[in-house]
C-alpha cells in the first residue's frame, strides 16, 4: 500500500470518493455538484464562527471549480475539499465527575453529559476492506452510542461529523441514517477545510464547540464523530446538558463493536499481482502546477485477490480517467521490482 501511495490520506480519500460516486450511481458531473453543495454548507457555518480559520463562505462553484487559488489535488478533489492542516489553533476540555465539578464550583448550568459513546475500527489495511463507499465501523459505533443514549438519529439536534474530506462526511451521514436532504447542519465548527483541521486534534475543537452550543440550548442533544487514518478509526459521542437517566455510556463495554467489525469479510492482498484484473476504485494525482502526473488504482484479480497499482504515465489516459468513471473497467496488471502497473483495456 505504501509503495503505491496508499499511505497518504490526500490520495486515499479521493479513491473512496470515486467508489462512493459509483455506489450512488451518479455521473462525474452530478457527483461534483453534490460535493460542492455539501461543502458549501459547511463553509457557511465557518463563516459565522469567529474561531474559524476561514471566516467566509464558499459557493459550490468556488469549491468545485479550478482557479488560481483552488488547484486540483487528486481527482475528484480540489484544494478547498481538503482539510486545512496549516493552522494555529488550540482547544481544551475539562472532564470531571459531578462531585468534582461541584467541588470546583462549576455552574451546573454549564455541565454537559455524555449520554452515549462507542468506537470501532474498520480493517486497518485499505486493500482488505470489503468496499469503499461505506463503513461498518461508523454504522456499528453510531448505532451503539445512540442506543446507550436512548435516542434515534431523528432526536439529534446538532451534529459535527468529521470532515477531513467530503467522502468522510457523506459516508458518516449515510451510515448514521441522516437523509441527504436533511435540514440540520452537519457541523458546529465549519469543518476541517474551513474551520481548520489542526493535525489530529480537530475533535477536541468539535467537542469544545458542541459543549458551547449545548450550553446555549439546554436540553437539546448533539452528536460528534471522530475519524483517523484512512477512514479507519471511528468514534461517536452523544451529549446533552440533561443528566442521563442511566449510566450506560460510563459502564458500556464497546469491545462488542470491534468484535462485530472484525467479523466482516476481508480480501486477501496480492503484493505481486499478474494477469487480468478489474478496477475497484482509482484517482489521478496532480502536482502543484496543476498537471496530472500519476494514476493509482485499487483492483481485483480474477482470483479475487486485491492489489494496488500505478497506471502508465500517459496524459491521454489521465484525461480519460478524469472524464469518465473507470470503476469496473478491466485490464491487465503486472508486477516488477515491487511496483505494480495496471493498464486498462
Amino acid at each position: 500500500e505504501h509503495i503505491h501511495g496508499l499511505s497518504l490520506p490526500a490520495y486515499v480519500y479521493p479513491m473512496f470518493e470515486n467508489a462512493l460516486r459509483r455506489r450512488y450511481g451518479c455521473t462525474i458531473e452530478e457527483h461534483a455538484e453534490k460535493i460542492g453543495r455539501l461543502m458549501s454548507r459547511l463553509s457557511l457555518v465557518a463563516a459565522k464562527n469567529p474561531l474559524a480559520w476561514f471566516q467566509h463562505s464558499f459557493t459550490p462553484e468556488e469549491i468545485m471549480t479550478l482557479s488560481e487559488t483552488n488547484r486540483n489535488t487528486a481527482f475528484p478533489y480540489t484544494k478547498r475539499m481538503n482539510a486545512m492542516l496549516l493552522v494555529n489553533q488550540a482547544a481544551a476540555l475539562l472532564v470531571a465527575s459531578e462531585a468534582q465539578a461541584q467541588k470546583m464550583g462549576v455552574n451546573p448550568l454549564k455541565w454537559v453529559y455524555v449520554h452515549g459513546y462507542a468506537e470501532a475500527n474498520d480493517h486497518l489495511n485499505v486493500l482488505e476492506r470489503e468496499g469503499y463507499g461505506f463503513s461498518p465501523a461508523i454504522e456499528i459505533a453510531g448505532r451503539t452510542a445512540l442506543k446507550q443514549a436512548g435516542l434515534t438519529i431523528e432526536d439529534i439536534d446538532f451534529f459535527d461529523l468529521y470532515s477531513c474530506f467530503p467522502v468522510a462526511v457523506q459516508v458518516t451521514r449515510d451510515m448514521l441514517g441522516i437523509p441527504e436532504n436533511d435540514s440540520r447542519d452537519l457541523t458546529v465548527t465549519g469543518g476541517l477545510p474551513y474551520f481548520g483541521g489542526p493535525g489530529n486534534n480537530y475533535v477536541m475543537h468539535s467537542m469544545a464547540q458542541m459543549v458551547e452550543v449545548l450550553r446555549r440550548h439546554p436540553g437539546r442533544t448533539g452528536l460528534v464523530t471522530g475519524n483517523s487514518f484512512y477512514m479507519t478509526k471511528h468514534s461517536t459521542a452523544v451529549c446533552s446538558t440533561r443528566s442521563p437517566e442511566n449510566n450506560a455510556a460510563a459502564t458500556a463495554d464497546t469491545r462488542t463493536c470491534q468484535q462485530a467489525v472484525d467479523k466482516r469479510p476481508k480480501y486477501e492482498i496480492d503484493p505481486t499481482p499478474s494477469g487480468r484484473a478489474t478496477v475497484d476504485t482509482y484517482t489521478v494525482i496532480y502536482d502543484r502546477d496543476n498537471l496530472a502526473n500519476k494514476g493509482i488504482v485499487i483492483g481485483k484479480e480474477e482470483n479475487g485477490k486485491r492489489f494496488a497499482a500505478f497506471t502508465p504515465s500517459d496524459p491521454s489516459l489521465f484525461s480519460a480517467m478524469i472524464e469518465k468513471d473507470i470503476c469496473g473497467v478491466t485490464g491487465r496488471v503486472v508486477s516488477k521490482d515491487k511496483i505494480n502497473l495496471f493498464t486498462p483495456d
